[in-house]
């Protein structure tokens, strides 16, 4: 926008976009690629002129630009346009301060942050700000996602560059019809220009995926360049990302010190096979290596060595990978490292092959056929269970200096990670009084022993268990319980009663023996959501009730068994009389970890029925 426009120009804003804070006028990016002796010198120029349509603006003001050892800084310029009549009055930012980010969890991030305050903003006023940015590394070429949390005018995105340096362009989630994009030569160079009008905001929505899932990108990659007729590979397929991957470790250290040997061989003193060893050693750096975000120029891509990562106590996702290996190596077992990319990424490696499909390193284990993926990261995951985070992705695992596999990491099922609870009750003086016994495996197994763990303080850890094993109504008590843990799940034994819970209407008793009702924290999904719902795991939970009839009362009333089947997920409730007693059996079953936008309606529906079959009690009626 030019300081030349007036205040008058923009009052159309105030009604086009009046239920939004800002609106972005013009966002441009403009890449200058050149070839030089050395390599390639790449700077991008961000340009940004924004709108700040009411009273809020004030809470816009401060800004910030972050950059790494990758990408450094060159220069930067902004302002605020304040109106003044009908013209505008231009008032520059003087003052920018650069500072490391740093964290208490994080020893060295290598993120650095160029904050400043806009001056004078205020409803009416507009912003601009430039920066240019060297980027040293070719292999972090920028991308553009070409939608944001409020709407945008004028988007533009340019390439200008050599033309002896080869690209490819991918695009993700975005409907290319509505790009004006062009090529056009001009000499000695090539300048890409992709222009959009118009965007809206995007709405943010509970439960969804990553943004970079859904969001409309822009990706163009360097796959080589020209040097004096000579080819230089940059990211020119999956070899050649396996390439550099494994050029970066190279660089490790793979001293082992006399303490490592020790530690190795007491770990696995009494194990009777190489899968014990690995889940002893394995746990042995989920309990005593702690995770940190340890990154550090070109930390941020090379392991540390083993031996100091032992000695230090502390490292990174590539950190951990690396002790496992190294430790196992000393065991005399091959384990392998591994890269992978979490869920928050949609990206796969054929598709484009670079290190945007990659923000996690793990290590591999092989036996017989069946693959464990060690990410120590999370203290907490048994061996054999992948993190959540990374199921369904896909892993480049190194085999050897020259050779990899893509394999994908398998969505855990849902039987494996079930919830388990039965409980036994009697009527006792007007009370529910109850005994149960609460099974956790899998991802359910490593979510309570993670929180029990953080909990020190016994008050408060009985507090928790009482909300995590609360029935019936509000004056539920939970008498005392007691948690048994192995290395795949876990056991509570409680007891407890329920005060008020029994209804009485002359010689009858009513009481539903739905005690739990997992779904009472869901909701229905309303008419306009867009994104899909992502759940953390696939899930089965179960749930029974054995519950006495008293010697004085009979069977009036039984609720009718009830199910709900669909390929996602599936639900029951049974009801059987044995022996005097009324058995209660509920189960849930998640078969998907995605709900997608078609599948809405469905679980609304189910969620609908489960609720009314929640409110079904059974009826005893007095002997005479």
């Amino acid at each position: 926008m030019a300081v030349s426009q007036t205040v008058s120009d923009f009052r159309g804003y105030a009604d086009k976009y009046k239920d939004k804070d800002i609106v972005y006028l013009n966002l441009k990016t403009e890449v200058m690629v050149d070839i030089e002796k050395t390599g390639l010198k790449i700077e991008e120029t961000k340009y940004e002129d924004i709108y700040y349509n009411n009273f809020k603006a004030g809470a816009y003001s401060e800004k910030d630009v972050e950059t790494s050892h990758f990408i450094k800084m060159k220069e930067i310029e902004a302002s605020t346009l304040m109106p003044d009549g009908d013209k505008f009055k231009e008032v520059k930012v003087k003052e920018f301060k650069t500072k490391e980010v740093i964290d208490e969890e994080i020893f060295y991030q290598d993120l650095f942050s160029t904050s400043f305050i806009f001056p004078s903003l205020r409803q009416g006023a507009i912003t601009k700000l430039k920066f240019t940015l060297n980027i040293n590394e070719p292999r972090f070429f920028p991308f553009e996602v070409t939608q944001k949390f409020f709407p945008i005018e004028n988007l533009e995105f340019v390439i200008n560059t050599d033309k002896n340096v080869n690209f490819d362009i991918k695009y993700f989630n975005i409907d290319t019809s509505k790009i004006n994009f062009s090529i056009v030569e001009k000499g000695n160079r090539i300048i890409y220009s992709w222009k959009i009008k118009d965007i809206p905001s995007y709405k943010t929505e509970t439960e969804s995926r990553g943004y970079l899932c859904f969001l409309p990108q822009i990706v163009p990659y360097i796959k080589s360049y020209k040097i004096k007729d000579k080819e230089v590979s940059v990211f020119n397929g999956v070899d050649e990302l396996f390439k550099w991957y494994n050029g970066n470790l190279s660089k490790i250290d793979h001293k082992q010190t006399d303490e490592m040997i020790s530690t190795v061989n007491t770990l696995i003193k009494d194990c009777k096979s190489d899968n014990e060893k690995v889940a002893a050693i394995y746990k042995w750096v989920q309990s005593n290596i702690k995770y940190v975000a340890n990154e550090y120029g070109s930390g941020g891509f090379v392991p540390r060595n083993p031996y100091q990562i032992f000695e230090k106590r502390y490292g990174d996702c590539k950190d951990m990978a690396t002790i496992i290996v190294e430790l196992l190596n000393i065991a005399k077992i091959t384990a392998y490292y591994t890269w992978i990319g979490t869920r928050e990424l949609p990206y796969r490696y054929k598709e484009i092959p670079t290190s945007m499909v990659d923000n996690h390193m793990i290590a591999t284990y092989i036996e017989n056929g069946k693959y464990y993926y060690l990410d120590a990261t999370n203290p907490y995951i048994p061996l054999g269970l992948p993190s959540s985070f990374i199921q369904g992705k896909e892993a480049m695992i190194r085999l050897n200096e020259e050779k990899y596999e893509i394999k994908e990491v398998p969505e855990i099922q849902a039987e494996v990670n079930s919830y388990s609870d039965s409980v036994n009750i009697t009527i006792d003086q007007g009370k529910v009084v109850g005994k149960g016994l609460l099974k956790l495996n899998g991802y359910y197994f490593s979510g309570m022993k993670q929180t029990s763990e953080r909990i020190k303080d016994s008050e408060d850890k009985s507090k928790f268990m009482k909300s995590y094993l609360e029935k019936g109504n509000n004056k539920y008590i939970l008498d005392n319980y007691k948690i048994n843990t192995s290395n795949s799940d876990i056991n509570i034994n409680y007891e407890f009663n329920i005060a008020d819970y029994v209804k009485a209407n002359d010689n009858e008793l009513y009481i539903n023996l739905n005690l739990s009702q997992p779904f009472g924290d869901y909701e229905y999904f309303k008419d306009d959501r867009k994104l899909d719902y992502e759940f953390s795991f696939k899930s089965l939970l179960q749930i029974s009730t054995v519950f006495a009839i008293p010697e004085s009362y009979e069977l009036s009333y039984l609720p009718k068994n009830v199910k709900f089947e669909n390929p996602n997920f599936t639900y029951y409730i049974n009801y059987e009389v044995k022996d005097k007693q009324i058995i209660y059996h509920y189960a849930f079953k998640t078969d998907t970890m995605l709900l997608t936008p078609e599948l809405f309606s469905i679980w609304n529906k189910m969620l609908k029925q489960i609720r009314s079959d929640y409110k079904e009690a059974i009826v005893l009626k007095k002997k005479i």
